[in-house]
């Protein structure tokens, strides 16, 4: 029994031994007790016991051995900390060692140029959590441990500073102010820059600074900070919040579309999203509180990159990153109020709309005279309807974010969920946006890996009440609900016996009360995107990512049989509509790339190469069916039978592949250079043209870092460069160089099938390709207080696509080809200057003005193009609507129409100028011509950022000059207006009414009005001024949020859109109206 436990005994001192024997290899530089314990235990296999709170003020260990013993390892990596450590069997188990002796220190810390005191500054030893901060006096103490290094110095406001630490020091610290906020990297989305070396035009944006502006559109945010960048205004679609806005950036680099095969906007900018290309949607419902900065890439050198997909900008957005060594949970709330800005329209009243209707004529007649009695009884008992303020509300708009993010120096993580529950200001129209992300990133010596799943569940609804300006058509004297609040089913039903004509007005109100679907909208968005670095050096890294969107997308339309627009329909079958359209989404896009960074002394050299593989497809189907006899019965299930003859359908493929090349050299930061080459291939090109070849080239002076400028104090910035270059712009229709067949039984010859043509192909369609050309300024004078910063760019488009609509004959309807060259011309201008800054207060006012010009202009067009402008002509005798021309020298955005002189006083008619001058009475649209042009000479904003302890006011104030409308609301509510339905104000002195009278407008019959053709009356110029945002925010001091428990906390109020001054009066927002917001927010981070 002895010899057992001996024996036993034995063999466990034996396996300590040959643990304790283990030999470790270590290099660590500066790293946290946490990763060093990681390391052992995956080379030895020990555990590792400790509690989190000793380890919170250890200090960063620094070590290298090779096949060294674990407690000879661990003693060195325990020494000067303040912590020891006993082994036990295969566990380390850590624990508070004696204490060490620390060192008191103290110090002063100033500001450098008046040398007086600067309290609130955080002094902390670098690499642990040991802080303080000075005193009203600007003095601190702090206890400095064994193994301290050095001291770091942190104000808002000022440079940081990092200070050795010396025994027995007493130190005097002057900060210096940082007064340029310029971001020192450019973000490309493919590698980052420096931008003191860059060639590139672009401007980066921080989400702080959007959310200044408008925290809940970031397309706002960024049009008021850069006036480069345009959300095109659309008078029809208003504020909906269930419609893409238009942007553009540098104006057009390509026609607008004329027929369906070109499908979208052909001007709108490439957005990319951490790294990959998203679509716009994706931006619009991306959650601002999850931004960390946008930057917009505008000239050659900055979108050369991205070759055939860069021509008209590139706007890159990344998202906020988890911090590394904590874990922190961020919650922050918008709530909304949108209200509808009616003050736009400004209709007839009940008593003014019956003058209006006696003077007009419609009262001379026996049934016209028994109606306006009616009517009259109705104003008398006091109906006064106000139609346009039924079908509208304010909407209320939440959106909430949750996030969990953080991690140590290997992995990081970040959760986030987050809600966004939108009402548009017309009633029934919503949207609800859930989306939730996981990003995982995990980091070793050399490698690192990350991945983000993101998943997006929108659902959506338009307003069942239909076009706004069916309600404003409605005259005030009908009222829309009885006595008892219920919705009446005829606005006007009289009777007037005897054979005579009656008056029945339904009530549109009466389809609200039936079961209706209007465009409910179901998408489910699931992007993966995967990354794997590796970093071979500082100098060398080799990247992989791969990227998977999946998207399921629904779109479903309900009309009851009992609808009005059913009315005079018999055949039940007939009755009640359903149609369903599904469409599905797979996209594909990898890519791997190369990057080494260097610098030889004063030569500084960055080199990069990527490979893009990329696939989209898109698969679709809508089914239109009728017959669904009952209210509730709204299922396709229940359908009588198809509304055509079968279901439609759509499928599209489209495969690139590309080559990049990046290239910049700099010299002692004072020249620097850019190279870029990319070629591109797609599918959607013909086989003559499958490639194209994309490129630029740039220059660059840092003024400032000459010796005869380095040291002055009046001259801080001056930077020139300059870049030429061609990008592209792709074209949308994946078939639109195949020649297309299509198979079906109607083309069935002795029972085979046949095929006929689908589509004509053109196998020498290529790659539309943008010339551009940039020189920029940048500059910062008086201490960095004031800054102007300018860019000159002129963009040619070759090749320019467009689609040309075809004879009947062809058996075609349109045809895609290149048929032209667009210049795009302009100047962008930004002043800022530093009213007042005194960091020791925590006082900083900052104002700036940005202004912006642009034109894009029509070099040359194909006689193909040509003649389709006079068939547009020809085929439309009768234009009464803005109809898209294409003439040489003229601008892409131009209004044409017939000039006019006036009305003549004598007959009441327009007089017109046909083409050589001669006045005459006859509008021929032959005589029309350019009278204007839609976008402003000059756009900008002036924006102002005052901020005091804590407290922060903004505001900005957009402006446009000289642009030119065509004033819509004369045509339908003031000249050409049906006497029968409300009329604008400006209609109710019935224009020319008679020799001698002078008025603007033609005379207003009782009859069925006529259109006015196309005509240079209504040209309008408009200039206006827009109150953009006010915002006024609160960040709590850090003693009292310490005492919340939390690390952080924000509260806001902003205002958009509460004011626009315009020089014309015009109805804004037809089918829904504009919106004023009002958002209260709070962000909280624990």
């Amino acid at each position: 029994m002895r010899l057992t436990i001996v024996i036993i005994i034995a063999c466990f001192m034996q396996v300590s031994a040959s643990s304790l024997a283990q030999k470790v290899t270590l290099t660590k530089s500066s790293a946290s007790l946490r990763s060093v314990f990681k390391e052992l235990n995956q080379q030895t296999g020990y555990n590792f016991f400790y509690t989190d709170n000793l380890l919170e003020n250890s200090s960063p260990v620094t070590i290298n051995v090779k096949n060294a013993e674990l407690p000879a390892v661990l003693t060195q990596i325990f020494a000067g900390q303040n912590l020891d450590f006993i082994i036990r069997n295969k566990t380390v188990v850590v624990k508070a060692g004696t204490q060490v002796s620390q060192e008191v220190i103290s110090g002063f810390v100033g500001d450098a140029k008046d040398r007086k005191p600067i309290p609130g500054v955080t002094v902390s030893i670098k690499g642990t959590k040991s802080a303080v901060q000075t005193d009203k006096n600007g003095k601190f103490t702090i206890s400095i441990s064994k193994g301290a290094e050095s001291l770091e110095f942190r104000f808002i406001g000022y440079k940081t500073v990092d200070v050795p630490i010396s025994p027995n020091s007493n130190y005097s610290i002057y900060m210096e102010e940082d007064q340029l906020s310029l971001n020192e990297t450019v973000i490309t989305g493919m590698v980052d820059r420096k931008l003191s070396t860059y060639t590139g035009a672009a401007k980066t944006m921080t989400a702080a600074e959007l959310k200044a502006v408008n925290p809940v559109n970031v397309f706002a945010g960024i049009a008021v900070l850069d006036p480069s960048f345009r959300m095109i205004p659309n008078n029809k679609i208003g504020g909906n919040i269930n419609a893409l806005p238009e942007v553009t950036m540098r104006g057009q680099t390509s026609y607008p579309t004329l027929g369906s095969e070109l499908i979208g906007n052909p001007n709108t900018p490439l957005f990319i999203l951490d790294g990959f290309q998203v679509s716009l949607q994706a931006i619009v419902d991306l959650d601002m509180n999850q931004i960390a900065s946008v930057t917009l890439l505008k000239d050659a050198s900055a979108t050369a990159m991205y070759g055939s997909r860069g021509g008209n900008g590139v706007m890159v957005v990344t998202t906020i990153l988890p911090p590394r060594g904590k874990v922190e949970v961020t919650i922050s709330n918008n709530l909304t109020l949108s209200s509808p800005d009616l003050s736009v329209y400004n209709m007839l009243n009940a008593t003014e709309k019956l003058d209006f209707e006696r003077r007009v004529g419609l009262v001379n007649s026996y049934r016209g005279d028994f109606i306006n009695s009616e009517r009259y009884k109705a104003v008398v008992s006091g109906v006064n309807t106000d139609w346009k303020s039924i079908p509208v509300q304010t909407g209320i708009n939440n959106r909430t974010n949750l996030s969990l993010r953080g991690g140590d120096e290997s992995l990081t993580f970040n959760l986030t969920f987050s809600g966004n529950l939108l009402q548009g200001v017309m009633k029934g129209q919503d949207r609800k946006n859930y989306s939730g992300s996981f990003m995982l990133s995990y980091r070793t010596n050399k490698l690192t890996f990350r991945n983000n799943t993101i998943a997006t569940q929108v659902n959506s609804n338009d307003s069942p009440y239909g076009s706004f300006s069916q309600y404003l058509d409605l005259n005030p004297y009908w009222k829309p609900y009885d006595e008892n609040g219920n919705v009446n089913k005829y606005l006007e039903n009289i009777n007037m016996g005897f054979g005579v004509g009656s008056s029945i007005v339904l009530n549109p109100l009466m389809d609200i009360t039936y079961n209706t679907i209007d465009n409910r909208n179901k998408n489910f968005n699931l992007r993966n995107n995967t990354s794997v670095r590796y970093d071979a050096n500082k100098s060398l890294w080799f990247n992989g990512a791969l990227g998977i969107t999946k998207v399921n997308g629904t779109v479903d339309n309900f009309y009851s049989a009992l609808d009005s627009r059913f009315n005079g329909v018999s055949d039940l079958s007939a009755r009640g509509t359903y149609s369903i359209d599904n469409s599905t989404a797979f996209v594909m896009d990898g890519k791997g790339s190369v990057n080494y960074n260097k610098n030889f002394g004063m030569h500084g050299v960055t080199v990069y190469a990527e490979v893009r593989l990329a696939s989209a497809r898109l698969n679709s189907y809508a089914v239109s069916t009728q017959g669904f006899p009952f209210d509730r019965l709204d299922n396709i299930l229940f359908a009588a039978q198809y509304l055509n003859s079968r279901p439609t359908g759509t499928e599209s493929t489209i495969n690139n592949l590309s080559y990049t090349g990046s290239a910049n050299y700099s010299y002692d930061n004072r020249y620097f250079t850019d190279f870029n080459y990319t070629r591109d291939g797609s599918s959607a090109y013909g086989e003559n043209n499958k490639f194209g070849n994309f490129w630029s080239a740039g220059l660059g002076w840092n003024i400032n870092n000459e010796k005869f400028l380095k040291d002055s104090k009046t001259i801080n910035l001056l930077r020139i460069r300059g870049s030429y270059g061609s990008t592209g712009t792709s074209v949308q229709n994946p078939y639109a160089a195949q020649f297309r067949y299509n198979l079906g039984t109607s083309t069935g010859y002795f029972g085979e099938v046949g095929a006929f043509p689908g589509g004509l192909g053109n196998p020498n369609l290529s790659w539309q390709q943008v010339l551009k050309s940039n020189v920029g300024i940048a500059s910062a004078f008086l201490d960095n207080r004031l800054t102007f910063n300018a860019e000159f760019y002129n963009e040619v488009t070759q090749n320019a696509l467009t689609t040309v609509s075809l004879a009947p004959s062809t058996g075609f309807p349109s045809y895609t080809e290149n048929l032209g060259k667009i210049q795009n011309r302009g100047l962008q201008l930004d002043l800022g200057y530093t009213i007042l800054s005194q960091p020791r207060k925590g006082l900083k006012w900052n104002v700036s003005v940005n202004t912006a010009t642009n034109k894009s202009v029509l070099k040359e067009i194909s006689e193909k193009l040509k003649a389709f402008n006079a068939a547009l002509n020809t085929n439309n005798p009768n234009q009464t609507a803005e109809n898209a021309q294409f003439i040489e020298g003229r601008s892409t955005t131009a209004i044409y129409a017939v000039r006019s002189l006036g009305i003549d006083p004598v007959t009441g008619q327009e007089i017109y100028l046909k083409l050589d001058g001669t006045p005459t009475f006859m509008w021929d649209v032959n005589d029309k011509t350019y009278v204007g042009d839609t976008r402003p000479k000059w756009t900008g904003a002036v924006i102002s950022n005052f901020l005091y302890e804590g407290f922060a006011l903004n505001f900005s104030i957009n402006y446009n000059y000289g642009a030119d409308l065509y004033n819509s609301t004369l045509l339908n509510r003031v000249e050409a207006v049906d006497a029968r339905n409300n009329v604008d104000r400006r209609a109710y002195d019935l224009g020319w009414t008679g020799p001698g009278s002078v008025s603007p407008y033609k005379r207003i019959t009782s009859g069925t009005p006529i259109p006015t053709q196309l005509t240079s009356r209504f040209v309008q110029r408009d200039n206006n001024i827009q109150l953009s945002s006010v915002n006024l925010s609160y960040q709590f001091k850090t003693p009292f949020v310490k005492r919340l428990g939390l690390q952080n906390l924000t509260v806001s109020a902003t205002t958009n859109n509460l004011a626009n001054f315009s020089t014309i009066a015009i109805e804004r927002g037809t089918d829904n109206p504009f919106a004023r917001e009002y958002t209260f927010g709070l962000s909280a981070r624990f």
